[in-house]
């Protein structure tokens, strides 16, 4: 998960804590608060109206009382019916259906009995009827009071409530906000800070020449990705600074090696000269021929020898590639060694595997190099030991292998860094120029050489090279 991810699923957290607690805020203040406020509203209206609708009732009910059927009598009543019948309506519209039909169905019973203890003014039962209906809905208006305050009261009690959860929800969320603050504090020093740091410290070790403490990898976005392109970075570099030394060794050698050798091969001109003009001006079955051409072998052999230093040791070094049959080249190394090898009992295998039979090769040169990684791998093997050597394609296809597998000791991972060394050997009589030429041949063509361990004993030396020719050969 990459480090915008992240982050941006944090945001959406806070965010949706955010929007979920003003959300909620909103939804309790419109709702609740709404609904208690309009019931509050409701209900002290419909409390001032049947407070006045029950005085006007008694108020009627008084004058029913005392009527003596006078005109001035007739007129209060009349306007009290309408006053009543005005509250009436006005109240009704704030009940629900049962009390607004009872509410109706005793006004017309009040307003009947009304008429009716107007009319007989001196008939006492008329006007008790009359009052026992007043009387009747008195009650019930009492009663819708009380209903009424039970509403107010349960109004007030939910409002408590809203009130009591609203804070709970507001107390939470802000507690998970406050905990999401942390916690993204806490990944993003997790996430960010501590990875910076670490990459800091390994980047001040690689600067003071540490190259053995790595950046830490612990994740896999852009920073652990970054701390996996340093520590290649820094791998890099080793090798790097590894080649530039050995470079300027073999510049400094090399300057030194044509300087010896430029001052010895004069002499052995001279030798060499002398030894062909005396074969010249002596008889064929002389004793001193065969005697002058020894020496003339073995400054052939000393000067070869001297060009084999000078190529190791960085001196110049022509590759010219053509179309080279692998296979042939192979053959031929091996028949060179099969007599040295016979007489110590050592199995050569060479084999094929799906490696393309023509590739680009200087011929004379890459048989200089084959040569030398065989010949140490039979000194290597001893008695009764196997080589083999094996080609194949490589796995990106655009590189093929030669392998020279043995079954003898091994190289030691202390020596294998220095195996390709000018002048390094671990032979007694060995003068270290074999491997050294033969990864600068392998090099010269755009490839490789490599040494690593037999998984089943033994050595393994790589030529890793290119299946189409190099630009610079």
């Amino acid at each position: 998960m990459s480090i915008r991810t992240k982050c941006a699923l944090l945001l959406i957290a806070f965010e949706a804590t955010l929007a979920g607690t003003i959300l909620f805020t909103l939804f309790y203040t419109t709702v609740y608060f709404g609904e208690a406020a309009q019931s509050f509203s409701v209900s002290r209206v419909t409390v001032d109206e049947i407070g006045r609708l029950r005085s006007a009732v008694l108020n009627e009910k008084a004058r029913v009382e005392a009527a003596d059927a006078r005109p001035a009598d007739r007129e209060d009543l009349a306007r009290s019916e309408t006053d009543i019948s005005r509250l009436v309506a006005n109240l009704g519209a704030a009940l629900d259906v049962g009390d607004r039909e009872r509410l109706e169905s005793l006004n017309e019973r009040r307003r009947t009995s009304v008429r009716v203890a107007m009319d007989r003014a001196r008939e006492v039962q008329a006007a008790d009827a009359s009052v026992a209906v007043h009387h009747e809905f008195d009650q019930f208006l009492g009663q819708l009071e009380a209903k009424t305050w039970e509403s107010v009261r349960l109004a007030v009690e939910q409002t408590t409530e809203a009130q009591s959860t609203t804070a709970i929800v507001l107390t939470t969320t802000m507690t998970i906000g406050a905990l999401l603050g942390v916690a993204g504090i806490w990944l993003v020093r997790r996430w960010v800070l501590v990875p910076v740091q670490d990459l800091k410290v390994a980047a001040d070790d690689l600067g003071r020449g540490h190259r053995d403490n790595p950046a830490k990898v612990s994740s896999a976005d852009e920073l652990g990705q970054l701390a996996i392109a340093f520590n290649k970075m820094a791998a890099d570099l080793g090798v790097m600074e590894k080649r530039m030394v050995q470079r300027e060794r073999l510049a400094a050698m090399g300057e030194l090696v044509s300087y010896i050798t430029h001052n010895i091969r004069n002499p052995l001109a001279g030798i060499q000269s002398s030894a062909e003009i005396t074969c010249q001006h002596a008889t064929p079955d002389s004793p001193i021929v065969e005697q002058q051409r020894n020496i003339i072998r073995a400054i052939e052999r000393f000067l070869r020898w001297l060009r084999q230093i000078e190529h190791a040791c960085g001196g110049p070094l022509d590759i010219e590639t053509e179309p080279t049959d692998i296979h042939e080249l192979i053959d031929a190394v091996v028949s060179v060694f099969r007599p040295m090898a016979d007489q110590d009992d050592v199995t050569i295998v060479a084999t094929h595997n799906g490696a393309p039979h023509c590739v680009p090769l200087d011929p004379r040169q890459f048989e200089q190099a084959l040569t030398a990684v065989v010949g140490n791998a039979i000194e290597a093997v001893g008695k009764r030991g196997r080589v083999t050597i094996s080609v194949a394609v490589a796995d990106d296809a655009e590189h093929w292998e030669l392998a020279v597998t043995d079954t003898g000791p091994g190289v030691p991972a202390d020596v294998r860094e220095h195996v390709f060394e000018p002048t390094f050997s671990t032979k007694r009589h060995g003068h270290g120029l074999g491997l050294a030429l033969a990864r600068k041949i392998a090099e010269l063509h755009g490839g490789e050489l490599e040494c690593d361990d037999n998984p089943r004993g033994g050595a393994v030396f790589r030529f890793i090279m290119p299946i189409e020719p190099h630009e610079d050969s």
